[in-house]
């Protein structure tokens, strides 16, 4: 997540909004329903909520 801050060039940034997506997809379907995960499960909420902002402030989403 901290490269997608500090990225500047937005072909760069794409993949790594899309690896950090695909990251965070991976990590929850590993914790399934599994309790105990409370904390990580808001901090990967927040990441997807900084991903979203990229998408939209850096990046110019939706794409046309």
């Amino acid at each position: 997540m901290d490269k997608c801050m500090r990225e500047s060039d937005p072909e760069k940034l794409v993949s790594l909004v899309y690896a950090s997506e695909e990251a965070i997809v991976l990590r929850w379907k590993e914790m399934d329903s599994d309790a105990g995960h409370e904390k990580e499960r808001e901090e990967m909420d927040g990441a997807c909520r900084d991903l979203w902002a990229i998408k939209i402030h850096r990046l110019g989403w939706p794409w046309h």
